[in-house]
């Protein structure tokens, strides 16, 4: 024979304490999570400016603007405006001196 800390019960009596009948009288509980997407980066505004993330992507340690005014044979002041226009809608993201896909 087993000693319990809990009540015993009568044979054929399970579920019918009071534990038992309390536990199916409350409400289950359930615990819901909430995500929040953020929505892809749109289309590029521009063709230079789907060239420029073309390049950064299959760059794999990022581009300069230098070397993407270079590679695209694009004027440096029109590129460095594609990226800032770039990175203002969280399409490519500067780290120092080089721009990256985000």
């Amino acid at each position: 024979r087993i000693d319990s800390p809990l009540p015993r019960t009568a044979p054929g009596g399970e579920g019918r304490t009071e534990g038992a009948q309390r536990a199916r009288a409350l409400p289950a509980r359930v615990a819901v999570a909430v995500a929040v997407a953020e929505p892809p980066p749109g289309p590029p505004a521009s063709d230079l400016d789907g060239q420029i993330l073309a390049e950064i992507r299959a760059a794999l340690r990022g581009c300069t603007s230098e070397g993407l005014a270079a590679a695209l044979g694009a004027p440096p002041p029109r590129v460095d405006a594609a990226l800032e226009a770039l990175a203002v809608r969280g399409a490519v993201a500067r780290r120092g001196t080089r721009w990256f896909t985000s």
